[in-house]
């Protein structure tokens, strides 16, 4: 039985398994990283994994959920800075959806799938409820009316580009930036109406 571990050692640890966690996801993939890869990494034992962790499918799932936090979190700071509203939508869909670094290119489609089929009903539903709440939130830190636009709108255009780039396999890779650039100035038109 795994020994216990101090709130400050629970903290580092988490810490160290998503930082860990990261690097098996963007070498590896999801399915092809086990909890033991990322234990060993870490120094702890299989077992302490599970101490914070119900399973290998829901630790992923936390890791996009932070990556998500943080692109919600800088966008808003974009959003809320100096200049012209169109340049500001550019930027955060360019620089954090259509970027290399972006979630769509380190997780596939199928690894998305297979952490969503493996997760409880209810984390899902929360997640996809809480998306919404930070599509609103963003609009109203850019000085969009939710009158005048509907955030469900936005947030299904912004999705869109993010499913181009999962994935890239059913789609001409040569006409990729094209299609992500007229989705984005479809938005920009849409929310600027």
């Amino acid at each position: 039985m795994p020994r216990g571990f101090t709130d400050r050692e629970k903290e580092m640890i988490k810490q160290k398994l998503y930082e860990k966690g990261m690097e098996f996801l963007k070498s590896y993939g999801v399915r092809k990283t086990n909890v033991e890869d990322i234990t060993q990494a870490v120094g702890i034992s299989k077992g302490s994994f599970y101490l914070f962790f119900n399973s290998k499918e829901e630790f992923f799932y936390e890791l996009i959920e932070i990556s998500h936090d943080a692109l919600a979190k800088e966008a808003k700071r974009i959003l809320l800075s100096e200049g012209p509203l169109e340049n500001k939508i550019r930027l955060i869909l360019k620089q954090y959806i259509c970027s290399q670094e972006a979630l769509g290119f380190l997780v596939s489609a199928e690894e998305i799938q297979y952490i969503l089929r493996k997760l409880p009903a209810e984390k899902l539903e929360h997640h996809l409820a809480q998306d919404n709440d930070v599509f609103k939130d963003l609009l109203q830190a850019a000085g969009i009316s939710l009158d005048k636009v509907n955030s469900h709108v936005v947030e299904n255009l912004t999705k869109l580009i993010f499913l181009a780039q999962m994935n890239t396999n059913i789609l001409d890779k040569s006409a990729i930036d094209e299609t992500c650039d007229i989705i984005i100035e479809a938005l920009i038109k849409y929310v600027m109406r």
